[in-house]
């Protein structure tokens, strides 16, 4: 009962990563902030390094024969590169890095959330991961309007 509970919430959870870059194409393009952008980098940054302590923590679905092993540890992979990536765009920002500089971060951290979604189609995980996810989207979306600019 609790496999099958963890795994609702693993699905819930990258369901609604993949909801957040989708959503954010959609988001009218502003104006570069470097301030601002900074600033919510560290935010989404902070909320996917809770994500991925919630993910190491529970280990739903790594049980042996359960069938899941494989596809946590990708899950587990992913949003450790992310977790990553994310304070990558963070140091490069605080070192006065742009959007020309930052973007091609910026498009490998959403590629990892893309990745993430497919490998969790399977899975689930518990609600206080879910919990966790929807802040890194709701950060994640904020930071992809500075992106869809043409500028750089």
């Amino acid at each position: 009962m609790i496999e099958a509970t963890g795994r609702v919430v693993v699905t819930a959870c990258l369901l609604a990563l993949a909801a957040g870059p989708a959503a954010a194409q959609d988001a009218a393009a502003v104006a570069w902030d470097a301030a601002e952008v900074t600033k919510i980098a560290q935010q989404a940054a902070d909320a996917i390094d809770q994500v991925y302590q919630s993910v190491t923590r529970t280990r739903t679905g790594a049980s042996v024969g359960s069938g899941q092993a494989a596809n946590y540890a990708r899950l587990k992979d992913r949003v450790r590169v992310a977790r990553n990536e994310s304070r990558h765009l963070v140091t490069a920002l605080k070192k006065g890095e742009g959007l020309v500089e930052t973007r091609p971060v910026h498009e490998r951290l959403m590629s990892l959330v893309r990745d993430a979604r497919e490998i969790g189609r399977s899975m689930f995980l518990e609600q206080d991961t879910l919990t966790k996810a929807d802040e890194a989207v709701k950060q994640l979306e904020a930071l992809a309007p500075y992106y869809e600019t043409s500028e750089g």
